[in-house]
């Protein structure tokens, strides 16, 4: 273990995306954000901003898998007053990177009651 009664100095630099070895290395950018060695990779420790990635449309009486995404959710509103079940849920557990795979489902009778699906990543 290091302990440090102030500030610890980095010399040296490392690039986001770049193979380290071995895992649990500490390292900094050329900017001094923190990176970390994981899974063979230097990784950036600040959060990641979800961005939209891609959108879906989903009429009733269907079902469609949507891909590997870490979040997805239905962004059009149904009010539920004429049967309108829907749903949006991954079907398997996140993988290192946090995405999973989702799967939307609309059992809705009624035509208009489409799903409008966005998923981040």
């Amino acid at each position: 273990r290091l302990y440090t009664g102030e500030y610890l100095q980095l010399e040296r630099t490392a690039v986001a995306g770049a193979s380290c070895s071995p895992n649990g290395l500490v390292g900094r950018d050329n900017t001094g954000a923190i990176l970390s060695c994981q899974s063979g990779t230097w990784k950036s420790s600040s959060a990641s901003i979800w961005t939209n990635i891609k959108t879906f449309t989903l009429y009733p009486k269907n079902t469609q898998v949507l891909g590997r995404f870490k979040l997805c959710i239905n962004t059009y509103r149904i009010d539920g007053r004429e049967m309108a079940e829907t749903e949006v849920v991954p079907i398997d557990m996140p993988d290192s990177n946090g995405e999973m795979t989702w799967q939307a489902k609309n059992y809705t009778q009624y035509s208009s009651y489409f799903m409008k699906i966005t998923c981040l990543k």
